[in-house]
């Protein structure tokens, strides 16, 4: 700086003076709360980026240091937000972070924890997205959109907490789809109907920033719909253009880019519908998803998206009026009918696309079924007997014992492939219910271990003093709050929790008033399960199903002891919930396929004090189901097969088909290492479907 002051300054001085105003530039947007990303900023004067780039990071480090504004700093792993353990950093975007978190209370738990960027946290139209993205996802109830448990700000930082996906995204695998176009489209067929899900809630939720990076994946594969921030903006985006005093189609397409900037639209460019990147506003609906949903097809059947060009301002052009790539002309693998879904899909006239995402996703289905679709062509014999051939590929013209050979064959084929389905779908069923009990097991060991509660048995121990310890157990149990222990999923499935002494009588009960008190339960499972020698100190028991003594429904219990410092049992804590067609996240309403959750039976009588008798097979009743409503007096029914006395005969079994049985395919899946069995039913194809 001083050499240049000393010598020739003609040129310094401009360009000084060109920092001086950008510099101010950025302030006073910044000051009239403008939607402002400090990357366009630089791209605007590129001229002199390595300048402003430098004034950036030495504003924030001042703002550090200087702790002047304390939500302008960036977490660190280890640190706490909120009641939550940051583990560590997942993904980051322009606008969020995403950890991997723990609750404080309950390390066993993982979830994912978003956060907004030091960078945002001037821009209030950045929050207000931030937080319409959590009240969107909070709001949804569907198995293949991401689950919000919790919003919450700290000292100025917006975060909200949602369940944790550890497969990365869709955008992560295109290279993996262009090799399984049947997997594309699995996936499409899955998050379309969870799209239809939102179009269709009272409040039409209208995504609007479909692209494959918002598609998050499970381990075992399964997608979820995220990042539904623009979503809820679109009302409040067409009028924030029809208001502004600037044009559209006079500015050209770099005043279109900057008329989304102003209105707060942060969709991707290149999945961005041609109604939306033209700037119709009137025409932007729910087809506008429907869009976007044959753009994810596309990309995951070419690894690119549908329009790509050199800088954004071309791909914008490409997107109104460029020409499309065939997905067929990129990869030769995606066949006829697939081609012609996804350009239906990605027709420039909405109304030439499908009427709506279910209609997407039932034509998926059809291809998925080997069926005529309704974007490959009118219907006609000729083309379903075409299709018909393709699900039956034998030869026509032999004789009546190679046609039944070759029949059996194709029986043979279709019947594997059902159980190979059946199979995954009652073991990612199981896996799921298995995190769920997980959950539920954890909660229910940490409350037996709070130490207020041991005191409260050792204080008063001996059976002199059973009122005295009754009192103080109650007085315990009456200060817990249930929904902050077992609710972490917006509904508490809990009917109660009570607590027994070491002889099995009831000293206390979170329902007021309970008949239960001072009545002796030593006979159920939940009590026996835990009195042996050798039981680990920190088991925690899902036991059989019962009847209840209070109120005869039936239920399923979590229990585990509340021991001494030496070990010694001094009681048993007892969470159970009335059967259902849920458990927390775990919901059999919103499975398409047959499936139901089995669990012994408990035959044990509390009132005549009968254990089970000795050398008896074990019955089980179905305590999930999807026809079950949420009136608890339901009743269960009664499940007795060879196959369920082979999974109370050996621990250590996971799965065993029985089928064709019933004109079904039975798959059934061990939970974890607890009694519960996930049955998941296919029906056989004919003619298998007519067998008793």
């Amino acid at each position: 700086m001083a050499d240049a002051l000393e010598g020739d300054t003609t040129e310094f001085e401009p360009r000084e003076q060109r920092i001086n105003l950008a510099i101010f530039d950025y302030h006073a947007r910044v000051d009239r709360g403008e939607t402002f990303d400090p990357r366009h900023w630089l791209e605007e004067h590129a001229e002199i980026a390595d300048e402003l780039r430098a004034y950036l990071e030495d504003l924030a480090g001042i703002r550090v240091a200087t702790s002047v504004d304390p939500t302008t700093r960036q977490f660190q792993a280890g640190e706490i937000l909120g009641d939550y353990h940051l583990l560590e950093k997942i993904a980051e975007g322009g606008q969020g972070i995403v950890w991997k978190a723990s609750p404080c209370q309950f390390s066993e738990v993982v979830v994912a924890i978003k956060t907004m960027n030091a960078l945002s946290l001037d821009d209030q139209a950045a929050i207000s997205r931030f937080r319409e993205d959590a009240r969107a996802i909070a709001r949804m109830n569907h198995p293949h959109i991401i689950r919000t448990t919790y919003v919450g700000e700290e000292s100025g930082r917006w975060f909200f907490v949602m369940e944790l996906m550890e497969g990365g995204t869709v955008a992560d695998c295109l290279s993996t789809y262009q090799a399984d176009s049947r997997g594309a489209a699995i996936i499409v067929e899955k998050i379309a109907r969870a799209i239809h899900h939102a179009h269709t809630r009272n409040e039409s939720v209208i995504h609007l920033d479909l692209k494959p990076g918002n598609i998050l994946l499970s381990l075992d594969g399964e997608p979820k719909v995220t990042d539904f921030g623009l979503a809820l903006r679109s009302e409040a985006i067409q009028q924030t253009v029809e208001n502004s005093d600037f044009g559209v189609e006079s500015e050209g397409n770099s005043g279109l880019l900057e008329t989304f900037a102003r209105a707060g639209i942060v969709g991707t460019v290149p999945y961005m519908s041609p109604e939306m990147a033209e700037g119709r506003w009137k025409d932007v609906c729910t087809l506008s998803d429907v869009y976007g949903l044959g753009a994810i097809l596309y990309a995951m059947l070419t690894g690119r998206p549908p329009f790509q060009g050199a800088s954004t301002v071309e791909t914008l052009n490409g997107v109104i009026r460029g020409e499309l790539v065939k997905p067929k002309a990129l990869n030769h693998r995606v066949d006829h009918e697939l081609n012609a879904i996804c350009l239906k899909c990605l027709d420039r006239n909405p109304a030439a696309r499908y009427g709506s995402a279910d209609a997407l996703a039932n034509d998926l289905r059809r291809w998925l079924e080997r069926k005529p679709t309704l974007a490959g062509g009118k219907p006609s014999v000729l083309r379903e007997f075409r299709f018909w051939v393709r699900r039956n590929p034998f030869p026509l013209l032999l004789a009546i014992t190679a046609v039944l050979t070759l029949s059996g064959l194709s029986l043979a084929n279709s019947l594997g492939q059902i159980k190979f389905e059946n199979a995954r779908e009652a073991a990612r069923l199981a896996s799921q219910l298995d995190r769920e009990m997980t959950m539920i097991r954890a909660f229910t060991g940490k409350l037996a271990k709070e130490s207020k509660l041991r005191a409260a048995f050792e204080d008063h121990q001996g059976d002199a003093n059973f009122a005295r310890r009754q009192a103080a157990v109650q007085q315990f149990l009456s200060s817990v709050d249930v929904d902050k222990w077992f609710d972490v999923a917006g509904g508490n499935p809990f009917v109660n929790v009570f607590i027994l002494d070491e002889h099995g009588f009831e000293l206390a009960d979170n329902v007021s008033g309970s008949s239960a008190i001072g009545k002796r339960f030593d006979v159920r499972d939940y009590f026996q399960a835990l009195i042996h020698d050798g039981v680990p100190r920190d088991y925690v028991h899902v036991a059989r199903s019962f009847q209840s003594w209070k109120d005869n429904r039936v239920k399923i219990a979590v229990s585990t002891g509340i021991r001494s410092n030496d070990h010694q049992l001094l009681g048993v804590l007892v969470a159970n919930f009335s059967i259902g067609h849920r458990l927390l996240g775990f919901d059999l309403s919103l499975e398409l396929n047959e499936a139901f959750v089995l669990c012994p039976i408990d035959p044990s009588n509390p009132k005549t004090g009968q254990f089970e008798p000795p050398g008896t097979d074990w019955r089980y009743s179905a305590i999930l189901a999807r026809n079950y409503s949420d009136d608890s007096t339901v009743i269960p029914k009664e499940v007795q097969s060879p196959i369920l006395t082979q999974f109370q005969r050996d621990p250590k079994l996971r799965q065993s088909t029985i089928g064709p049985s019933g004109g079904k395919v039975v798959e059934h899946k061990r939970v974890g290492s607890t009694h519960l069995i996930v049955v998941s039913e296919r029906a056989c194809p004919w003619p298998l479907s007519w067998l008793p």
